[in-house]
């Protein structure tokens, strides 16, 4: 039996990117890896209801049809995602930070793994309770 392991991606205005370290990384003989991109564009630190309902929708499709999730890294948390004052950051991508939260209540629900890497460790450590911007 192959596994099919989603692999959250960053992005762009017009592209979905992943480093290829995460295909070698993930592709065995029982394990076929699959990018998961970020569809939804947020205009402002608000997100609408409508938006959060599509979000969840989708989350849900992606936690059905695969194995496990993993959550690549990539650029900063939006502080305001998750909860804090912005303090110090290159950069954001609010619509990421919220699929992916959405994706791992999905994933959970379904009692499916959830692996977070660099970035994606960092939101897993925030919605399970670890607040490390804290100081």
């Amino acid at each position: 039996m192959k596994y099919l392991i989603g692999i959250t991606s960053s992005n762009t205005k017009h592209q979905s990117i992943l480093n290829n370290s995460y295909i070698r990384a993930f592709t065995t003989d029982q394990t076929t890896p699959s990018i998961i991109p970020t569809q939804f564009e947020i205009k402002n630190e608000f997100i609408s209801k409508e938006e959060e309902d599509n979000m969840a929708l989708e989350a849900k499709l992606y936690a059905a049809k695969f194995d496990a999730l993993i959550l690549s890294g990539g650029v900063d948390l939006n502080p305001l995602v998750i909860g804090e004052k912005v303090r110090e950051s290159n950069s954001f991508s609010q619509a990421r930070d919220f699929f992916e939260k959405e994706l791992v209540k999905a994933f959970t629900e379904e009692d499916k793994p959830v692996l977070g890497i660099c970035r994606g460790f960092q939101l897993l450590g925030n919605i399970f309770g670890l607040n490390y911007f804290q100081q």
